[in-house]
């Protein structure tokens, strides 16, 4: 499973970009993605990490995504450690993804990991599949982004369809996806500091999952289809009306 995909450039921020360009606001409608309910949806957490060989009465938290530098598992390594350090417990870190095309990055991840002696809280996992994916997020207290760049990042909507509060960094469109701290918080990107404080708050507080997933559910494939349909059939009738014009 990679979180790449389809996770095209579809931001406010893009369309604001384009009619900054000179493109009409009335020309330039962001359709953002959507996410499958059949497999991203709320689980008994527990039981999934039971099956994985996690401590259940730890706290979890899950990184996803290619082991590329840009998508900032390093800085999450590093806030985990500091959690630990400042007697928030043995948090466990889970970091799922594999290989990226933005260069090699594992060596360094794990170079981290040994560095701040965190072998026995983080597990590198690899690639999975979307079912499994979904596991892990059902799994974990929270799901963390911690990227210097993104467009709509898949990975968060599946969360939040799972349930799982999210902390993101302020990237693409992840304010559109995280409008209200009852789905979880966004930070300052590469401000390690703010990431590490949102996590442990994240961790702390009561989330009503139930509201987090009707969120993240809200919008379907389906819909996605819906609304490009809908664009299409707009364009041609446009493009006729100009033909009927000249």
């Amino acid at each position: 499973w990679s979180s790449d995909v389809c996770s095209s450039d579809l931001s406010e921020r893009l369309r604001q970009f384009a009619i900054g360009l000179g493109a009409g606001p009335d020309k330039v409608r962001t359709i953002p993605n959507g996410v499958d309910t059949a497999i991203f949806h709320p689980r008994k957490g527990i039981a999934v990490r039971i099956q994985y060989g996690l401590d259940p009465q730890k706290p979890l938290i899950v990184s996803a995504g290619a082991l590329i530098e840009r998508k900032g598992h390093h800085r999450v390594i590093r806030a985990v450690s500091a959690l630990n350090a400042a007697a928030r417990g043995h948090v466990q870190l889970a970091i799922i993804g594999g290989a990226g095309a933005e260069g090699a990055y594992e060596q360094e991840i794990k170079r981290t990991i040994s560095a701040l002696h965190l072998e026995m809280n983080v597990r590198l996992v690899g690639s999975v599949s979307g079912p499994e994916m979904a596991r892990w997020m059902a799994a974990a207290d929270v799901l963390c982004l911690a990227s210097t760049r993104e467009g709509w990042p898949n990975v968060v909507n599946e969360a939040l369809a799972c349930g799982t509060p999210v902390v993101a960094t302020d990237v693409g469109a992840v304010p559109d996806m995280l409008p209200d701290a009852r789905y979880g918080f966004v930070v300052p990107v590469n401000d390690e500091a703010a990431l590490g404080a949102a996590l442990d708050q994240a961790l702390r507080k009561e989330w009503d999952r139930s509201a987090i997933a009707a969120w993240g559910q809200r919008r379907s494939w389906s819909h996605v289809a819906q609304d490009v349909l809908e664009e299409m059939h707009s364009a041609i009738a446009g493009a006729k009306g100009m033909e009927q014009l000249t």
